[in-house]
């Protein structure tokens, strides 16, 4: 019985330097290889302390409607404008952020399945909710945008365009609309999906990518093991939407914001959810903050 203990000692101390080993390797290695330079753009050159409002600061207005963007841009030039992306059955370019069109219209059923002439004519503050439980924008006329009315609209800020429901085609009209309203200086092409920042960056590779919703939760994976240098970065801004109510601040470790700012990238993170969450995310390090209330944050900046 002693015999059989330690040999089973034996063996679990071996698997257990081997593992040591290969994790001094892997992170040894990793860390040897040189940081490239970061891209040199015009959104990122004044990346520091934005605010980003989060699908046009969907806390103070309906989310992705042209009030909503309207309100936001008005703040401060400054103000970085994120909105969602979706393509409808038709492949027109809409913000939208959900599949689903309940979330925030009066209408049902999923928005890829949905034909613009029925789309168009939905009530896109149906949902939008205040504190006091009323629905003061119902019937007011907000309409679903197209991507191009919004960047027609706004020519002088700068976007976060977070593409969702990626297909054949889709990169190719993207690139179109922006290089049509000449925004690839003001743009961040963002994406939860790999595929289609991978097809955008090999057409125009001069252009601003964030990191995706993918490589984001395997850098935090990773995280645990201490082996944040592994994880590739396919991406000039390293972009951490979160999609519960816990702040981003909290899925960021120490560890992961120093390995970002050691391959000199840029952060964008949110959303948060209250102005102390949002200043103690730019405290650590965070350069752009993305909130529903851009007016709160605006507010706080220039005192």
């Amino acid at each position: 019985m002693k015999s059989a203990l330690k040999s089973l000692l034996a063996i679990l101390v071996s698997v257990g330097l081997c593992l040591f080993i290969t994790w001094v390797y892997l992170r040894g290695r990793a860390l040897a290889k040189p940081v490239p330079e970061p891209l040199d753009h015009p959104f990122s050159q004044s990346l520091d302390s934005v605010v980003v409002a989060h699908r046009g600061g969907w806390q103070e207005r309906p989310e992705n409607t042209m009030m909503a963007l309207e309100h936001a841009a008005a703040l401060s030039d400054n103000v970085i404008l994120w909105v969602d992306v979706r393509p409808t059955k038709d492949r027109t370019l809409v913000l939208f952020r959900d599949r689903n069109l309940e979330t925030t219209t009066n209408g049902k059923g999923w928005i890829g399945f949905t034909p613009d002439a029925e789309l168009f004519q939905l009530d896109a503050g149906y949902q939008f909710q205040t504190s006091d439980g009323s629905y003061p924008y119902r019937g007011q006329g907000l309409k679903i945008p197209t991507l191009n009315e919004a960047l027609q609209k706004f020519p002088n800020h700068r976007w976060i365009l977070n593409f969702h429901d990626y297909g054949p085609g889709m990169a190719d009209v993207i690139i179109k609309t922006i290089k049509e309203f000449k925004m690839s200086d003001r743009v961040l092409i963002a994406s939860p999906e790999d595929g289609i920042l991978r097809d955008m960056r090999e057409k125009e590779a001069m252009w601003l990518y964030g990191t995706s919703q993918a490589q984001a939760t395997r850098m935090k994976m990773m995280a645990a093991l201490g082996l944040e240098p592994v994880v590739p970065l396919q991406g000039d801004v390293f972009v951490l939407e979160t999609v519960t109510k816990r702040p981003s601040l909290y899925s960021l470790s120490d560890s992961i914001l120093k390995e970002v700012h050691r391959r000199k990238l840029k952060i964008i993170a949110g959303p948060s959810y209250n102005k102390e969450d949002a200043l103690e995310m730019r405290r650590r390090g965070i350069n752009g903050v993305m909130t529903g209330e851009p007016s709160t944050l605006v507010d706080q900046a220039k005192r």
